[in-house]
């Protein structure tokens, strides 16, 4: 696959401070690459070297092939990009605020300012002062800015900040189409796993400017953690002649349970019910339980934050 977005050991100190350290990640045509991490821990910071804002303090970082530079403009021309808070003029409106990036892009086609309000639902704030719109609607303004030129690559920091949850899906297809359909590379940072998880092709967790881990979004099913959670009236008595029968049961005083996390039981709990019915200790209740994707995303991070100390 072509790579579009890359870095090499990029690095960027900010005093005695190190923001980013030794960030080496790669984005192919066409991929969505969630770029996951608490505030703070060095996705605008990267964002910022990948858009030429700042230089990095040692490393690389390339856009089609091309190494990054500041004042190097023409790199940008197939890049549209949301860095922190969307910037606009908020003395001016909407359409008169996208005037201006079409005449700064070059755009001779006036009625594209009128065909990306209707793909971002602006229409109806075309005459409002972009000073008076709110969080969610500036965040719609700013991907209007970065989409109006049909960008083969697009950038976006927290580009779902403030939006609500319409606005928060609508955006999520959005990008999907652009993605599938007409190729376009996107690098999107957050700190919400459960809305990456849904859009990205990859995911990398950045945690204190280092890049911990990086997974394909469809292997997270298979590092969640899982367990079977049984509640019988006798537990103790349960525990006992499962483990007769070669099961590992825990006791999980604290909530009542017993807990069962070996592949052959969370496949089928099913059969671990019928076991215990002629054991005589039916199950009262019996389900699996899932660690949602932020419980996931925080573990990681303290699996991390161990390692430090």
């Amino acid at each position: 696959m072509n790579k579009v977005i890359e870095t090499e050991d990029l690095t960027k100190k900010f005093g005695k401070v190190t923001a980013v350290k030794n960030v080496s990640l790669t984005v192919n045509k066409g991929e969505i690459y969630g770029f996951l991490g608490l505030n703070g821990a060095g996705k605008t910071t990267t964002i910022r070297i990948l858009t030429g804002m700042i230089a990095p303090t040692k490393g690389s970082a390339y856009i089609s092939g091309k190494k990054i530079k500041r004042g190097d403009y023409a790199t940008w021309k197939s890049v549209g990009c949301i860095v922190e808070v969307p910037y606009s003029y908020p003395d001016l409106t909407v359409y008169e605020n996208l005037d201006i990036m079409r005449r700064l892009k070059g755009i001779s086609d006036k009625n594209s300012v009128k065909l990306i309000m209707d793909k971002l639902k602006l229409t109806e704030y075309s005459g409002r002062k972009a000073g008076h719109l709110s969080l969610g609607n500036s965040q719609r303004l700013g991907l209007a800015k970065a989409m109006m030129h049909d960008p083969e690559i697009l950038i976006l920091d927290e580009p779902s900040n403030g939006l609500d949850p319409e606005g928060i899906v609508e955006t999520r297809e959005l990008l999907q189409n652009l993605s599938k359909n007409h190729s376009v590379t996107i690098f999107i940072s957050s700190h919400i796993l459960g809305e990456i998880s849904k859009i990205a092709d990859r995911i990398g967790i950045i945690h204190k400017g280092e890049l911990i881990q990086e997974i394909n979004s469809n292997e997270l099913d298979n590092l969640v953690k899982k367990r079977l959670l049984i509640r019988t009236r006798d537990n103790i008595s349960a525990c006992k002649l499962l483990k007769k029968k070669g099961y590992n049961p825990h006791m999980n005083k604290k909530d009542n349970y017993l807990e069962m996390t070996d592949e052959e039981s969370l496949n089928s709990p099913e059969v671990i019910a019928t076991k215990l019915v002629a054991l005589a200790v039916p199950p009262q209740s019996l389900f699996i339980e899932e660690e949602d994707l932020e419980s996931y995303f925080l573990r990681v991070i303290r699996q991390k934050e161990n390692n430090y100390e």
